[in-house]
């Protein structure tokens, strides 16, 4: 299967579409009406396909804690909704200022999980599900 191919099966299943690289679609959240954002949930190409989910925590709101015990409230999320998913990698990213690349605004803390589906539809259930979850901890 084809990135447009895959593209267009999840678009009539009812996803929405933030982008499509060549490894994978990333599937697209509504916040408004005219505005969508990045899901941090993604279907892989490839047969069978894999579903990752991107877990977060921005740094700020953990005042004084060090990345091992963010790491450990993210950890939380996943443990409480990732059923059947394994952790594929963690990633510390830096978050710039969009007006000046040398200004760090935040750091980014991130757990993704990941899911081989048996089937197209068994993907399809798997973000469905995935896009019903927190992920992301912004407040405290």
């Amino acid at each position: 299967m084809t990135p447009q191919e895959l593209k267009k099966s999840l678009v009539q299943a009812g996803f929405e579409v933030y982008r499509t690289t060549p490894a994978g679609i990333v599937l697209a959240e509504r916040v408004r009406e005219n505005q969508i954002m990045d899901a941090g949930i993604r279907v892989s190409v490839e047969e069978p396909h894999e579903v990752q989910v991107r877990f977060r925590a921005e740094k700020h709101v953990f005042p004084g804690m060090d990345d091992a015990a963010v790491f450990a409230h993210i950890a939380e999320l996943t443990a409480a909704v990732a059923t059947g998913f394994s952790e594929a990698r963690r990633e510390v990213v830096p978050q710039m200022s969009p007006s000046d690349r040398e200004v760090q605004l935040d750091t980014f803390l991130e757990i993704y999980v990941v899911q081989t589906a048996p089937s197209f539809e068994a993907a399809c259930e798997l973000a469905r599900a995935a896009l019903a979850w927190e992920r992301a901890i912004t407040s405290r």
